[in-house]
């Protein structure tokens, strides 16, 4: 059903997304987790990559986490063959507490928040530029804003829009279906 579809969406869209930060070498190299296998970055998923805005549990807790929410605000049957396409809203919350803000090498002279939004951001456009972007849609950078979570937690928050993107095919892309 349509329903079901958009919701197995939802959870294949913020998936492919967790799964393509986690490409990105020096996004996971700057998040600064100790605790996986640098050759299945994969496992971060869940820990510090996660699919949910998270709250922190205590001030004192000091880790770099990516939290990532998708939905499909709008959905419409573009033709009699059932091809459903959807505009698309993707946030990606980069979080640091206080004591980890600051890149360990100092010659980079920027936030870690910051250098991974840039990682981020550089990563998307080289691939809406690439044929390998059809998981994405057509998308537009909306914002991406510096916020704090509270006190002692910093954030970015890049927000994109994905028009047109075909569910259907998304699924199959995927093996969602």
């Amino acid at each position: 059903s349509p329903v079901a579809n958009k919701y197995n969406a939802v959870a294949a869209y913020k998936r492919a997304i967790m799964k393509y930060i986690v490409s990105l070498p020096n996004v996971v190299k700057a998040l600064d987790y100790p605790d996986y296998d640098p050759d299945n970055p994969e496992e971060l998923i869940g820990k510090v990559i996660l699919p949910y805005r998270r709250f922190v549990e205590t001030v004192e807790e000091k880790h770099c986490y990516i939290m990532v929410r998708a939905g499909f605000p709008e959905m419409r049957l573009r033709d009699i063959k059932n091809a459903f396409v959807a505009r698309a809203t993707i946030q990606i919350f980069i979080v640091a507490h206080q004591d980890k803000i600051m890149m360990e090498d100092e010659s980079l002279d920027i936030t870690r928040i910051d250098y991974i939004d840039g990682e981020i951001i550089n990563g998307l456009a080289t691939m809406a530029n690439s044929e390998d972007r059809t998981w994405l849609g057509n998308f537009a950078l909306k914002s991406d804003l510096e916020d704090a979570l509270d006190y002692k937690h910093i954030c970015r928050v890049i927000t994109l829009e994905g028009v047109d993107v075909n569910v259907a095919k998304f699924l199959s892309d995927t093996g969602d279906v």
